[in-house]
């Protein structure tokens, strides 16, 4: 004896198999989706100076910003008129600004700004920065002179000469835990045909 069960809606059933199997062979657009997720993850990693907290600006480094701000303040207008206390006041008013009040790696706000969501594969999605300097700032390192005997660094106190200097790693490409959450619910809203991808 044959027994034989007939299930109503198998065919529903068998067409969303079919479009997950369909939409799990063009990962491209939830690929994209992740990238995005991983930018604004890395923002609010400059938002909160890494997560974990990045290392503190060196006192060096500290007075390198300074003798920036200083000569900022020394080319306006308003310092080259001021009096010798109206002059302290602009600069320590110029350091407070630009030094004191600033983040890490966030003085120009460069290097935050070129974080973008390069080439999306059906595998795979590229978050980063073009910019030069940003690998040493991601995983650190030693800048040492190429064209001169050493490195002439701008200060407060003028220039100082050094043969190297020590950039400590202050990793901002980095996802937080809670991210895999949201990676994880954009793949599952894309296989379903959810509107996330």
């Amino acid at each position: 004896m044959n027994l034989r069960i007939v299930v109503e809606g198998l065919t529903a059933v068998q067409l969303q198999l079919e479009e997950m199997a369909r939409r799990g062979m063009n990962m491209r657009p939830v690929m994209g989706v992740i990238g995005h997720i991983m930018q604004q993850s890395i923002m609010k990693n400059f938002e909160h100076q890494g997560r974990p907290g990045w290392k503190r600006l060196s006192s060096f480094t500290q007075m390198i910003y300074e003798g920036q701000a200083i000569d900022k303040a020394r080319s306006t207008k308003a310092w080259q008129k001021a009096g010798a206390k109206g002059k302290q006041g602009i600069e320590n008013r110029k350091i407070a600004r630009d030094v004191s009040g600033g983040k890490i790696l966030q003085r120009s706000g460069d290097l935050k700004k070129s974080i973008t969501v390069g080439n999306v594969t059906n595998s795979s999605v590229e978050v980063g920065s073009p910019l030069v300097y940003a690998r040493i700032h991601q995983i650190g390192g030693t800048v040492r002179p190429k064209r001169f005997d050493a490195l002439y660094i701008p200060t407060s106190r003028g220039y100082i000469r050094k043969m190297q200097s020590v950039i400590p790693a202050r990793p901002y490409l980095m996802l937080q835990n809670e991210d895999q959450t949201f990676i994880l619910r954009a793949v599952q809203a894309y296989m379903i045909g959810g509107d996330q991808a």
